[in-house]
């Protein structure tokens, strides 16, 4: 890379580059389990700290992150 200015390093790929970007469903299935995991530690920290509100949020964030999971399998066995 001899003779190359510092911006047109920042242009050169290596060979094994890839795109980044993760497929609808993979990306879906991913985001589920993450409000699955919030939803559960909200709902426990709405237990512990006897704050009903808390729990039955962190209950539905749950109950969202398993329906975006669902969604995220169903895409990805129908190929989006």
């Amino acid at each position: 890379m001899a003779g190359m200015t510092r911006a047109n390093v920042a242009l050169v790929k290596p060979k094994n580059y890839r795109n980044n970007t993760m497929k609808s469903g993979t990306r879906d299935e991913a985001e589920g389990k993450w409000h699955k995991m919030k939803g559960k530690i909200k709902a426990i920290a709405g237990k512990l700290s006897n704050e009903p509100m808390l729990e039955a949020e962190g209950a539905n964030e749950n109950m969202a992150g398993k329906v975006q999971e669902k969604v995220g399998e169903i895409k990805k066995v129908v190929g989006k």
